[in-house]
């Protein structure tokens, strides 16, 4: 294919790659987010707790998304960035495994909250600078498509619902 071809299509090897990495970010953001408030009780939270740590996590991706956006629209190579943030997402959330105590959960999760807006605005600014002009809205739309993230959320639940089913009937 030629290298003019190849900046026609919308849907190019930029687009699909972070398609991909955000459908299998969002299944491991969501099997974690499910498993927190089982996590909070068996750490001896109440449910307030995970209110705090949900609201907590809400404000500062809100304050985050004032700034990232600016921030990635200077970056000249943006690839590298959002790499490194969907791997501090994935130890983010892999912090749980180790939470000892309610605090650790939160701070597991705002450090999870921070690095998603970053690497958001890097892969969506890259999408867009890859993207044939006549096309970036296709391309941008592929990239933010909420119906990717809804099925990150399926996956993640029907993974949880058969461990837990797995281990009940194990017992």
């Amino acid at each position: 294919m030629s290298d003019r071809a190849s900046k026609t299509r919308w849907l190019n090897s930029t687009v699909l790659g972070i398609g991909r990495a955000s459908l299998f970010s969002d299944t491991g953001h969501e099997m974690a987010t499910a498993a927190m408030p089982a996590l909070l009780a068996s750490l001896g939270a109440n449910s307030a707790m995970l209110g705090i740590i949900e609201g907590l996590a809400d404000g500062l991706s809100s304050f985050a998304k004032l700034a990232s956006g600016t921030y990635s629209d200077r970056l000249h190579r943006r690839k590298p960035l959002a790499v490194l943030g969907y791997f501090l997402t994935a130890a983010g959330m892999a912090s749980f495994a180790f939470a000892t105590r309610a605090w650790h959960v939160l701070v597991g999760r705002l450090y999870v909250a921070y690095n998603v807006v970053y690497t958001a605005s890097c892969y969506v600014a890259g999408v867009l600078a890859d993207a044939h002009p006549k096309q970036r809205v296709l391309a941008a739309g592929y990239a933010a498509a909420e119906p990717r993230v809804a099925m990150g959320y399926v996956i993640a639940t029907s993974s949880l619902l058969g461990a837990s089913v797995i281990a009940t009937t194990r017992r």
